[in-house]
């Protein structure tokens, strides 16, 4: 086996890198051989290895050869990697203008289609041996003008809740643009969800079914999630976010104060209060909201019971896709809610909202049709 390629799946770990990296500038050919030369079994691993050891080696003659890797592999994964290499071992004003360059370089390359790849890029590349406000700063530095990559960004950096998660938070809410500060408020959100899932999930945990976690490991990543959840709360009120951007009239975060207030989760509950804010995204076109106060006003919730105004205000959410529109739209028209009954009207979207696939459409059609499972 190659000194340069790790044994099993376990891949490069920093422990070995660091060891290879000790051995002084002899081992430096090696270490180029493993960068150079693509082993198609190893699938990049040699690779990665070898540009661990790199930037372990806090030698800058090293970084020509690692641009020019850089220059010659086209695989996303690898070319973060090598930034990271770089930075690692000069982190300078020169390398961290480089490394952002390259990276908005990237993201608007007309043909790039690697979404996924530069989000987990650039989440491994904000793991990265510097500085926290060095990692702020490269942060800050890397555009991102497509709305729904920066919130899939966002949402997962928010789970990390360290100083560059609060740091980019704080820069969200800076900007003071109310689709912006909404995309701050459910990042915070998002991320406080998904750390308590996961301590109720590691808590439920039977050590009996896996071999990889000990009783002190499931306390210690619970522990960690629960540091999380403190920090991200001491920040920021997450109510507050969204009320700020709902003030500057943005129609999710309306919808987002409205179903909170409705369903209690964050605020105490308040239907009134939630038919105002589900009223105003309704307005502004969402059909998160308008399906919302549609059922406000077929249930009376709220709101004096209105069916026809319910059943309308459903109706025009379907326009836009919403496939619980569709099976909402169906129901009213299987139960005669706001409009006549039509069992022809109510298959058909239904069937539709089925096909999407909607579970309970696809429960409520075989219903309609007297077929069981």
């Amino acid at each position: 086996m190659s000194l340069l390629q790790p044994p099993g799946k376990g891949g490069v770990t920093e422990a070995e890198a660091q060891e290879v990296a000790a051995m002084g500038d002899e081992i430096l050919p090696l270490v180029y051989d493993a960068l150079f030369s693509r082993n198609a079994f190893s699938k990049g691993h040699s690779e990665r290895y070898a540009l661990r050891v790199l930037a372990h080696t806090g030698n800058k003659d090293v970084i020509p050869k690692i641009k020019q890797y850089l220059d010659r592999d086209n695989r996303l994964a690898s070319r973060f990697e090598a930034l990271r290499a770089i930075l690692e071992v000069s982190n300078t004003a020169e390398t961290q203008q480089y490394t952002a360059k390259t990276v908005n370089g990237w993201i608007e390359h007309p043909h790039q289609k690697y979404d996924h790849a530069i989000e987990s890029g650039l989440l491994r590349l904000l793991d990265t041996r510097i500085p926290d406000d060095d990692r702020i700063a490269l942060l800050k530095e890397i555009r991102i003008s497509d709305f729904r990559f920066r919130a899939h960004i966002m949402r997962n950096l928010a789970r990390r809740a360290d100083a560059v998660t609060i740091a980019a938070l704080r820069n969200l809410l800076a900007e003071d643009k109310p689709k912006v500060t909404y995309l701050a408020a459910h990042s915070i959100e998002y991320a406080l969800s998904t750390l308590r899932r996961d301590i109720q999930t590691y808590s439920a945990l039977n050590l009996a079914d896996t071999q990889n976690m000990t009783k002190d490991d499931v306390q210690r990543v619970c522990a960690e999630r629960k540091r999380a959840i403190e920090a991200l709360e001491k920040e920021f009120d997450v109510i507050k976010v969204y009320h700020r951007s709902a003030e500057g009239g943005d129609d999710r975060a309306l919808f987002q104060l409205g179903y909170h207030y409705l369903t209690g989760n964050l605020v105490r509950k308040d239907t009134q209060k939630a038919y105002r804010y589900l009223e105003r995204s309704a307005q502004k076109g969402n059909s998160y909201g308008q399906v919302e106060i549609g059922l406000c006003y077929l249930n009376g919730i709220g709101v004096q019971k209105q069916p026809e105004k319910g059943f309308e205000w459903i109706l025009t959410a379907t326009k836009t896709g919403y496939v619980e529109a569709w099976y909402q739209v169906g129901l009213c028209y299987r139960d005669g809610r706001g409009t006549p009954v039509d069992l022809a009207q109510a298959r058909m979207w239904l069937k539709k909202a089925a096909d999407f696939p909607h579970e309970e459409a696809r429960k409520t059609l075989q219903e309609l049709d007297g077929i069981n499972d």
